[in-house]
């Protein structure tokens, strides 16, 4: 009887390393960490490693999760006190379609503001950057092509290099160095993996 329960411990053991090994093996960058890491962090609250153990992050209660996605993405937002003013951050994971966003906001006038995302597709292993300006004075208040996004940051004095530098900053500076600071991390700021970064055509 001993031998027997003895063999189904290790068979445990062994399913269970396999497990581990497989999931250390799938996490190529990152973004695969983040991904996972929320994922592990809703379902496992007594010992958070990720986000609900970051100071820059809001609190709330991560029972009530929805890991399915049927009212939308699981949304960690970052604290005011942690960014500039009439800035807005926040990290949009949906499970369902095995994706994220890092979403980031900069006003530059009372009712128009620019957007610089990041969309990570865990399958893919690709990072997909958008900017776009967002106008509330008009109906069509998203703005994403290149030529009509220049209007705006002409106006405003904005160049492409200063928009650039911010975007760089929120995923490294702000969004990774965040993560890596906190998480038992794999990887650095200047070794994220292996990952396809696809810029938006506006800073091409």
């Amino acid at each position: 009887m001993k031998k027997r329960l003895l063999i189904l411990l290790l068979l445990i053991m062994a399913i269970w390393g396999g497990y581990k090994s497989w999931e250390y093996l799938k996490i190529k960058n990152v973004f695969d960490e983040i991904y996972s890491g929320e994922y592990d962090d809703l379902g496992y609250v007594l010992n958070p490693k990720g986000f609900p153990k970051m100071k820059q992050i809001e609190r709330w209660d991560r029972k009530t999760a929805d890991t399915n996605n049927v009212v939308g993405p699981v949304i960690e937002s970052y604290k005011e006190e942690y960014l500039e003013n009439g800035e807005s951050l926040s990290i949009s994971f949906m499970f369902s379609k095995k994706e994220f966003y890092i979403g980031y906001t900069k006003k530059i006038d009372s009712n128009i503001s620019y957007e610089i995302g990041y969309r990570y597709d865990s399958e893919t292993k690709i990072l997909n950057e958008d900017i776009s300006i967002i106008d509330d004075n008009i109906e069509r208040w998203d703005i994403e092509k290149a030529n009509e996004i220049q209007k705006y940051f002409d106006k405003y004095n904005i160049s492409k290099k200063e928009v650039q530098i911010v975007a760089d900053k929120v995923l490294y500076n702000k969004v990774i160095k965040d993560w890596i600071n906190t998480y038992p991390s794999r990887f650095s700021a200047k070794n994220i993996g292996k990952v396809i970064i696809k810029k938006d055509p506006f800073l091409e």
